[in-house]
């Protein structure tokens, strides 16, 4: 898989289905996007492009301005390239973009590749909240400018309750501790990234400030873990989080890559 900049021009004219979403924390419903975009690439001899951004716009402005992701960039990445997404472009999320109406976004989507299909779920929408486009609305888009392409609108991924699985269910779930519930969401264990994060050794006690990690933090509490060294090896971790604070028993001087909770 190849990440690039919305304003690279190498697919320029290649035609690609593409998929376009926020994808915070990849859940099941993303997943089934993201792989309906690889099985569409693959029957019609294109390349498959998921469209993402690099800051949630709603997190970039609003209420949920302060709201943490659910995934590391990395670990995006590392999700989309086992999917088999040729592709990962990323839009930076600024003032400029933010203020494109729907039209102009998509408009800006034709120019980057030749859209052959466009895959989205069926809640997507896209542009300035006074001039956005939703899913219905996108077919006619692609026709005003003369693009014939399919827009396949996915349908949600419900779990055993009937709810929509979303980044923001998954979110309150983590926010209330619920590791298992989020697992089965996420279709995969919550996790955090710990590359470029600092442990401190205190005896056989390893901490962190719990803001050092770009995901969220689930709630206050013990729980059980596993910690995977650079190495791949992994070792079974009691996790303590408090407000201020991570850590964990662990006495081999090891380099942690990432913390897998169990559910």
């Amino acid at each position: 898989m190849k990440t690039i900049g919305f304003e690279s021009r190498i697919l320029a004219g290649v035609p690609c289905a593409v998929a376009i979403g926020v994808f915070d924390g990849i859940h099941s419903g993303h997943r089934k996007v993201l792989q309906a975009t690889v099985d569409f690439a693959a029957e019609n001899h294109l390349s498959s492009v998921a469209v993402s951004f690099s800051r949630n716009p709603k997190m970039a402005k609003g209420a949920m301005a302060q709201a943490k992701p659910l995934s590391s960039f990395r670990t995006v990445e590392e999700i989309m390239l086992n999917i088999g997404i040729d592709y990962h472009c990323i839009i930076d999320f600024s003032d400029e973009m933010s203020k494109l109406t729907g039209v102009e976004f998509i408009a800006e989507l034709c120019s980057f590749c030749k859209v052959s299909a466009l895959l989205v779920g069926k809640d997507f929408r896209c542009g300035c909240p006074e001039a956005c486009l939703g899913t219905d609305q996108l077919g006619k888009a692609l026709s005003d400018l003369n693009i014939d392409a399919p827009v396949v609108a996915i349908d949600p991924v419900l779990d055993a309750r009937g709810r929509v699985v979303s980044s923001s269910l998954i979110r309150s779930m983590l926010l209330k501790g619920d590791i298992a519930g989020s697992a089965v969401l996420l279709g995969r264990p919550y996790s955090l990234d710990c590359k470029g994060v600092s442990f401190a050794s205190d005896g056989n006690v390893l901490l962190t400030e719990a803001g050092s990690f770009a995901e969220l933090l689930p709630a206050a509490g013990t729980y059980r873990a596993s910690a995977i060294a650079e190495d791949g090896k992994s070792y079974d971790i009691v996790l303590s989080i408090n407000g201020s604070c991570l850590a964990f028993q662990f006495s081999e001087p090891v380099k942690i890559d990432r913390i897998n909770f169990k559910g």
